[in-house]
């Protein structure tokens, strides 16, 4: 045999080897991933609803729990159920080029509905009774007594039938935030509790009917109806970006559109922004998903948390509103898995930005969880925050080495505040101090508002080189406008000042919902070429490129809409 054909046959037989090893070894895999699954199916069908003394039902199952939900759909047929706690455990491949998030258990506890709020109906009313012979009309009534008063003093912050017990459902966050009863979720069966549940309790934060007049006429085309639904169906009409992690922006974004598309009652485009997640839970989407242990990552959790409170997806075959709640609120409780010795989270960095992506999340999940923990965490973030970053002018610096009082830096914190004050109760111990802080910021916004409505760049920088800045604008709006509805600010004069900063900043759009003049993205001037003096460093800022479209201008043009339309605080 000549020697290359012992060569050619010596090659042929090794590749053989290796194609038969490689297929013995996928064979082998494919063995125990089938092995896997069957062993998951048969614990998943082996195990069955426990009902307990209350008459409620648990099941823990080794699947999504969409799936273990099913388990419930014939025990209470055909009155449907109620998800009374429930919890998802997930685990994600720490490797970049295996983004792949997997649930590792699920538990849940559910309670059968009666007929009559399954079907609608409404008890019988009763047979009339025959007509009785005149009677003589009865004495005077007695003085009404007072109501006899609750047998025991109510939990704080509790709501109907939420359980109290923490056994079995309270599981996830440090042991230290556990002080206050655990109540992981609401009735997600119920989306009027969903979505206005801690809120309901008008008196613990001292609640009053929102200042609507200045606010109620517009110029055509300037209303915050047409307004905000031009920008957020500019939003809806950009498609996902596969392959990356959402940025911060974008997801502001995008809870800005949930909330105005609610508030203007536009159902269509309020299912379009909600269907928009779906392919972010599929393995093709699963790289969207930020998984750094940041605040800018952490804050996506804001988007599926809006979307579980807005109720969509619920029925047969499982409610995936508690899928969209579990992924929002295991951003929150991983924000605060480790701490510093003063118990704020780890992720704290001091940079002004941080407190709108710190607040938003932990008051977002406490509005779709109804548990005080979550406002806890915010406000003694805030107050620290407060402590070490405002200035005695009111404003804020970006950051310890780049003490320049950048615009969007100081609209952030402004909006941060704005969000947790919204939900904070009056007698919340940390609520003074955070309403000193935002009162004073706004009345520094207040000088520093220019003739036009808008404000700058840089806020005190009188040079010619300053420009007017939309994001910023936008920001310091949206927390103007709440405050002057919800009275924490006098209607004199911010009610004047912050409609003249809206119908500025609507004049920055373009005719397809896209506001130019955006400061683009932008770290603290230290460290990103700014040198150290004053005149380097506010020449960095000023010299920012500005952008068309840019999320972090489109996010606070609709928080303000949503806070010019809401009738609520």
């Amino acid at each position: 045999m000549p020697s290359g054909t012992c060569r050619d046959h010596a090659f042929d037989t090794m590749t053989r080897q290796c194609m038969s090893s490689r297929l013995a070894a996928m064979l082998k895999a494919l063995a125990v991933t089938l092995a896997g699954g069957c062993i998951a199916a048969c614990a998943l069908v082996a195990r069955q609803p426990e009902k307990l003394p209350d008459g409620n039902y648990r099941i823990s199952c080794d699947a999504p729990l969409s799936s273990c939900l099913e388990s419930f759909e014939n025990v209470c047929q055909p009155r449907g159920y109620d998800v009374v706690a429930a919890s998802e455990t997930r685990r994600h491949s720490d490797l970049q080029a295996t983004r792949d998030v997997r649930v590792a258990k699920s538990e849940a506890q559910i309670r059968c509905k009666r007929d009559e709020l399954i079907t609608g109906g409404t008890p019988k009313p009763a047979e009339p009774a025959a007509p009785a012979a005149p009677t003589p009309p009865p004495p005077a009534p007695a003085p009404a007594s007072p109501p006899a008063p609750p047998s025991g003093p109510p939990s704080e912050g509790a709501a109907p039938g939420i359980p109290q017990s923490r056994e079995g459902f309270c599981r996830e966050g440090s042991d230290r935030d556990r002080t206050p009863p655990c109540r992981e979720l609401g009735l997600l069966s119920n989306p009027a509790f969903a979505v206005a549940g801690p809120d309901a309790a008008a008196s613990k934060r001292g609640a009053r009917a929102p200042v609507q007049a200045p606010f109620q006429t517009w110029p055509a085309g300037s209303s915050p109806q047409e307004v905000g639904a031009r920008v957020a169906k500019a939003y809806l009409a950009r498609p996902l970006a596969f392959g990356a992690p959402m940025h911060y922006a974008e997801a502001c974004t995008w809870y800005g559109a949930l909330t105005t598309a609610k508030l203007i009652g536009d159902a269509k485009l309020d299912a379009a922004l909600v269907a928009r997640f779906s392919p972010i839970v599929t393995p093709a989407g699963a790289a969207i998903l930020p998984l750094r242990a940041h605040v800018d990552d952490r804050v996506f959790g804001i988007v599926p948390l809006e979307i579980a409170m807005h109720g969509q997806g619920q029925g047969k075959g499982g409610d995936r509103s508690l899928e969209h709640l579990f992924l929002g609120k295991e951003l929150a409780d991983k924000q605060w898995s480790a701490t510093t010795p003063d118990g704020i989270t780890t992720e704290a960095r001091y940079w002004v930005d941080d407190m709108y992506m710190i607040t938003a999340l932990q008051v977002q999940t406490f509005r779709a969880t109804g548990d005080v923990r979550y406002l806890d965490r915010a406000a003694l973030a805030a107050s620290a925050y407060l402590d070490k970053l405002q200035q005695p002018n009111g404003l804020f610096f970006h950051t310890a080495t780049s003490p320049r009082h950048w615009g969007r830096g100081n609209g952030w914190f402004a909006a941060g505040m704005t969000e947790l004050l919204r939900a904070l109760p009056e007698t919340h111990t940390r609520r003074g101090r955070i309403l000193a802080g935002y009162q004073k910021m706004m009345a520094a916004l207040l000088r520093y508002q220019t003739a036009s409505g808008m404000w700058q760049q840089v806020i005190d920088d009188t040079s010619p080189r300053n420009w007017a800045e939309t994001s910023s604008t936008g920001m310091f709006t949206f927390a103007m406008v709440t405050g002057v509805k919800n009275g924490w600010l006098p209607a004199e004069p911010y009610a004047a000042a912050a409609r003249k900063a809206w119908l500025a900043l609507v004049q920055y759009l373009d005719a397809n919902g896209n506001v130019r003049d955006v400061c683009v993205g932008t770290g603290e001037a230290a460290t990103s070429g700014g040198g150290t003096s004053a005149a380097t460093q506010i020449q960095y800022y000023l010299d920012r490129p500005r952008s068309v479209g840019d999320f972090h201008g489109q996010a606070p043009l609709l928080w303000t809409a949503s806070a010019l339309l809401r009738q609520e605080p």
